[in-house]
């Protein structure tokens, strides 16, 4: 399925070509009734049927009334991501355990699923956060690592052998849990284009109805997305493939999300010290209102106070896109009983993770390769001219100085390469926080109520040259003849300028005669 002129999802007859792959393919699922789409096993948010009966052919002469053949490959079960309602945040729920290719494929109907822009990736030097794919600088796979993508064959699974997988409805909450958002097809295939074995990743999340029943119609993004692999090639250790979108080749193109990840050091300050970059497979990302009005706190505060829930609740994140300045912002209601007691609250906020990149490297290209570290720029964070964040209590002018309530990220980018065809690239990057006073503006009388902002910026600087830093190259004009001697013409007497004889040393007839016979020869072709 791809987007269509309204953005709904469609296009049942899209065909997926082999060797294409298939990435940031998203498109609007309306259904109308949000309780059927999720129980019945063809549901639109439902998995189920897809991944008990597709198959993939092994070639293109795969006969197709045979589909339970050699012939055919039976998709098993990739890797199944949870994602976060309110945060968006991927939590793995299952990786398949790879078997031998000769294993037998097993006659029971199989459920398989698997998430959409789910980290598959290689061996990681570190345990892989969510929604990152940690990455080994060296081909050493450990085996308790997520095995490379895709894997050689999953292992298949009964129906409700991972009822995680599959979307149910639950009534007394009006919610369609583990609800089908994101696909992706994997297909692993040899040297001459033989399918070896497909995998399904889904992502799964729960979807709320709009007014709790079973009747009432949602609208809910989908991606869909297709990856292809070579199992026979050899141009990089299986242990070090690293399964990531790119946002240009290699220059970025505007508006697709700004490379980013995490710099990892292993075994430092030995031989076998090792870098890489933990690879965020969403890219930077900057703060968003979870909220239905915006908020930056959409849990009910009833169990802690705002100040604590900000503190440690992960916050919501949208891309950060090439090119594109963006601005981004939430709002903290406070009570006027709440505000007056700041000593609970006025504090430093520039650690809190709203105000987290959860990045400390960019892509300096747009396929920058996670497996080197010098194709990544660092992210500068500077805290240092922040301003001691204070209460003022004085009655009728309650105010708490230097709240850091924005964060504000400037990218500096550039054109590189031929004029004709310049290839944009990152050169710098800096997240600098920022500082206002936040003043008790309206009556002090209890239970009234005051909106403050926090908020994200985005803004790219070009660098380009001025006319005085640019020159227009000349290259020198290769001579025919070689340069001659200073005194070619001795012994005759050279007049430089009036008064002034130059005369040469005694090998000078030689050169002379050089001179006449390439007069002569030059007359000749004449």
């Amino acid at each position: 399925p791809t987007a269509g002129p309204d953005g709904e999802c469609g296009g049942a007859t899209n065909v997926v070509a082999f060797g294409k792959p298939v990435q940031r393919n998203a498109c609007v699922r309306s259904v109308t009734s949000i309780q059927q789409a999720c129980e019945s096993d063809w549901g639109a948010l439902n998995v189920r049927g897809l991944l008990q009966t597709l198959r993939i052919g092994t070639s293109p002469q795969s006969a197709l009334n045979s589909p339970t053949s050699v012939n055919w490959v039976q998709t098993e079960l990739g890797i199944v991501n949870f994602r976060d309602p309110v945060t968006g945040k991927l939590t793995t729920t299952h990786t398949p355990a790879p078997v031998s290719n000769s294993a037998a494929p097993s006659p029971a109907p199989t459920t398989t699923d698997a998430p959409t822009p789910s980290p598959v990736a290689s061996a990681s030097p570190t345990s892989n956060p969510t929604n990152s794919t940690a990455v080994s600088a060296t081909p050493s796979a450990s085996p308790s690592a997520a095995p490379s993508f895709p894997p050689v064959a999953g292992r298949r699974l009964q129906s409700g052998q991972n009822a995680d997988a599959f979307a149910s409805w639950d009534a007394a909450s009006g919610v369609c849990r583990n609800a089908l958002v994101g696909l992706r097809l994997n297909v692993a295939h040899d040297a001459a284009g033989l399918v070896q074995a497909a995998t399904l990743d889904v992502t799964v999340a729960d979807l709320a109805s709009q007014d709790g029943s079973g009747s009432s119609g949602v609208a809910v993004e989908q991606r869909f997305e297709v990856a292809f692999l070579n199992t026979d090639s050899n141009t990089t250790a299986s242990s070090s493939r690293v399964d990531r979108i790119v946002s240009g080749n290699p220059g970025y193109i505007q508006g697709r999300p700004v490379q980013a990840g995490v710099l990892v050091e292993l075994d430092a300050g030995t031989n076998e010290e090792k870098i890489a970059v933990e690879y965020h497979r969403e890219g930077l990302a900057m703060m968003a209102a979870p909220g239905t009005r915006g908020q930056c706190l959409p849990a009910s505060k009833a169990s802690e106070r705002w100040v604590d829930a900000l503190r440690t609740q992960p916050a919501s994140r949208t891309p950060v896109q090439f090119k594109v300045d963006a601005s981004s912002s939430c709002t903290v209601e406070l009570e006027y009983e709440e505000f007056e007691d700041m000593t609970s609250w006025c504090s430093d906020f520039s650690r809190f993770p709203i105000f987290q990149l959860e990045a400390d490297v960019v892509g300096i290209y747009g396929n920058a390769d996670p497996l080197h570290a010098y194709e990544w720029v660092p992210i500068e964070v500077d805290y240092t001219k922040l301003l001691k964040t204070k209460a003022n209590p004085f009655p009728g002018a309650l105010v708490c100085e230097n709240v850091v309530d924005r964060l504000d990220i400037e990218i500096m980018w550039t054109n590189s390469g031929d004029v004709h065809n310049p290839q944009p690239m990152i050169l710098a990057i800096r997240a600098v926080p920022a500082q206002s006073n936040w003043q008790w503006r309206k009556a002090p009388v209890p239970g009234t109520k005051q909106t403050f902002t926090l908020s994200h910026t985005v803004t790219y600087i070009e660098h380009t040259l001025d006319a005085e830093d640019s020159s227009t190259y000349k290259p020198e004009v290769s001579t025919i003849l070689p340069q001659l001697a200073y005194d070619v013409f001795y012994p005759f007497d050279i007049l430089v300028s009036p008064g002034v004889v130059v005369r040469g040393p005694s090998f000078g007839p030689v050169a002379l005669y050089l001179a006449l016979l390439l007069h002569q020869l030059a007359a000749a072709l004449r």
